[in-house]
């Protein structure tokens, strides 16, 4: 609600400038206003979704990047993974 809006607010008020602020979000959290109102507070917002139902053939497999930059070197794109035998995302 709004109370938790203003909290949010207040505490990244209260960081550094030179500190980085990371944000964790599950989806459909907050409505869709609220949602958009938070990102307008980060540099850089990044996504991760698992992809249901997956391909045939292919193990779980999730779409991860940057869903919006402000940065001018980080630019909005997605790529597609699975999770490797080593526990590491191997994009494909």
């Amino acid at each position: 609600g709004q109370k938790g809006l203003m909290d949010v607010l207040r505490l990244l008020d209260s960081v550094h400038g030179d500190v980085t602020v990371i944000g964790k979000c599950s989806e459909k959290l907050y409505n869709e206003n609220t949602e958009k109102l938070l990102e307008r507070f980060y540099d850089v917002v990044l996504e991760v979704k698992r992809i249901e139902g997956g391909f045939l053939g292919f193990e779980e497999t999730y779409t991860v990047g940057v869903k919006q930059s402000i940065v001018m070197d980080i630019r909005p794109g997605f790529g597609r993974f699975k999770i490797g035998d080593d526990g590491r995302l191997v994009e494909f």
